[in-house]
């Protein structure tokens, strides 16, 4: 079964660079995998932060197909920090998975994911979120560039 992967971002904070070792169980001899969006162009911040009262949970993601079982030991997410925000700010990083759609999803689509090919499925497979704050994922944030900035922002 075909599944897309979608790194996750949750923080209050949306330029850093984010050191993730993810464990994923998959064989010895599995192929290596790369997968890159290209540099940051500073067309576009989205933000990413988990659900509070009031502020909704948001997700800012990069979808890729994998065909084959792979592991992912390790990765680097360049995202956006507001001005004047600390590095220490940063109090978790969350990797989740998703199926493609329309396996983990209802039938018709709830509306939660558009439903055409290869869009994620509705619902994260659980089993392989990795995650800070529940200790299944290590990371480290480091500033690139501290004048780095977006020409436009998708906040809600």
């Amino acid at each position: 079964m075909k599944r897309a992967v979608r790194t996750v971002l949750r923080s209050s904070v949306v330029g850093i660079a984010v050191s993730a070792g993810v464990w994923l169980a998959a064989p010895v001899w599995a192929a290596p995998f790369f997968f890159s969006t290209g540099n940051p162009d500073g067309l576009l911040g989205a933000l990413s932060r988990p659900a509070s009262p009031g502020a909704l949970e948001t997700e800012t993601a990069d979808d890729f197909i994998l065909t084959d079982t792979t592991a992912i030991a390790q990765a680097t997410i360049t995202g956006l920090i507001p001005s004047g925000t600390s590095l220490a700010d940063i109090s978790n990083v969350e990797v989740e998975l998703y199926h493609v759609f329309p396996a983990d999803s209802v039938n018709p689509p709830s509306g939660n994911v558009p439903s055409r090919m290869n869009s994620p499925a509705d619902v994260e497979i659980s089993a392989a979120t990795r995650d800070g704050s529940s200790g299944t994922l290590k990371f480290s944030a480091a500033l690139v560039n501290a004048r780095f900035s977006v020409a436009n922002t998708v906040v809600n």
